[in-house]
């Protein structure tokens, strides 16, 4: 069985929280939802990033039918690799998972972009995205690069950029192991109708 880094979050998501309802978790897991407007524009500033020449000095970006606009002076260091696709096989009592998913950046580092109305540090610490691909990629530094950005018109200003570091530390291979299987576990009850072994 498969199960995606996203499918992982929006899991948690539900569990850890009173934001997602249980219909709601199920839907997007089944990808019978349609993305918001601000993940069209997560997705389109996602690809403008990715087919970014290695010397852009621009401060407009332009994909999809969007516009970013950088205010003030953020500078952007491009990464050799851009969206490299990984996975790694979890052992759960409910078989055996391929946890699959993909990394933004690939360089010293690997790291994600994030598009969002306001930098919450916690919460993307609290993710467990960043330690699936820190075990997947076999990394000890992941680094959000989060660009928070409002909607201006047809034109999405950017405004801030922040770099939020996280390191592998010990035991963190058990733990995705145990999420992992727990998020199997409600799939398997929810969508796959399997029990476990």
């Amino acid at each position: 069985m498969r199960i995606s880094v996203s499918d992982l979050q929006c899991w948690q998501r539900y569990r850890d929280t009173e934001d997602v309802s249980l219909e709601d978790c199920l839907a997007q897991l089944r990808r019978e939802t349609s993305p918001s407007p601000a993940m069209l524009a997560g997705s389109a500033l996602h690809k403008a990033l990715e087919n970014l020449p290695d010397e852009y000095e621009d401060i407009i970006l332009e994909s999809e039918g969007y516009e970013f606009y950088f205010e003030g002076s953020i500078e952007l260091a491009i990464p050799p690799v851009r969206e490299l696709k990984g996975e790694m096989e979890v052992p759960t009592k409910y078989g055996t998972v391929t946890l699959v998913g993909v990394v933004d950046v690939i360089g010293n580092e690997i790291g994600d972009y994030k598009l969002t109305g306001h930098f919450d540090a916690e919460r993307l610490a609290d993710s467990y995205q960043w330690r699936c691909y820190l075990q997947m990629f076999n990394c000890h530094k992941f680094v959000y690069k989060v660009f928070v950005a409002s909607e201006r018109g047809a034109q999405w200003v950017i405004r801030e950029y922040h770099e939020l570091p996280v390191y592998r530390y010990p035991g963190m291979e058990e733990q995705i192991q145990k999420e992992v299987e727990e998020c199997a576990g409600f799939m398997s009850a929810y969508l796959w109708g399997r029990k476990a072994a």
